[in-house]
């Protein structure tokens, strides 16, 4: 019974948290707002937004919560690093050292970043950008924190597709990567 109560517990945050990205009126609110449900799920975590740039074929940053501001501005192309590769094979990625990346600006968060739980943002087969959880500790993320963010970034995509024309947005290419 203890289980079931956490699971509706749980489920509660994130259908309030869907809910509030749903109604915010900027990247950083929603962010705001996910980044309350998120450190109730997950480990004490950074978070990231990146957007996908068609013209540069990368993601950028556009906005990130808790201790993550010094990623803001972040360029990645897409295939590279953590969220790059994310971006590129529409695939989560959990566990993978903040390093490879962050590169060096890992280290400018105290304590350092040590892993990475990162998740595309797409509306259909369009990709829009990716979410990525960074955490002090390595392995930090399990399963469950997954599927958090997973959720999380389903109300990002929903929030983006809404905004058509205040972001890039490319459809899937399977010969792309």
């Amino acid at each position: 019974l203890r289980q079931i109560s956490e699971n509706a517990s749980e489920a509660a945050v994130l259908r309030r948290a869907r809910e509030e990205i749903s109604a915010a009126n900027s990247l950083d609110n929603a962010l705001a707002n996910a980044e309350q449900a998120l450190r109730q799920l997950t480990p004490d975590t950074a978070y990231a937004l990146y957007l996908y740039d068609g013209s540069s074929d990368s993601i950028r940053c556009e906005t990130a919560a808790a201790d993550g501001n010094f990623i803001k501005g972040l360029i990645i192309p897409l295939g590279e690093r953590v969220s790059g590769w994310c971006a590129a094979t529409r695939r989560t990625s959990m566990n993978s050292d903040a390093a490879l990346d962050l590169g060096t600006i890992a280290k400018q968060s105290s304590p350092d970043l040590r892993s990475t739980l990162a998740t595309p943002i797409l509306h259909g087969d369009m990709l829009i950008g990716v979410l990525t959880a960074y955490a002090p500790r390595a392995e930090a993320f399990n399963e469950a924190h997954r599927y958090c963010v997973e959720d999380i970034a389903l109300a990002f995509a929903a929030l983006l597709a809404r905004t058509n024309g205040s972001h890039n947005v490319i459809s899937f290419r399977k010969s792309h990567y």
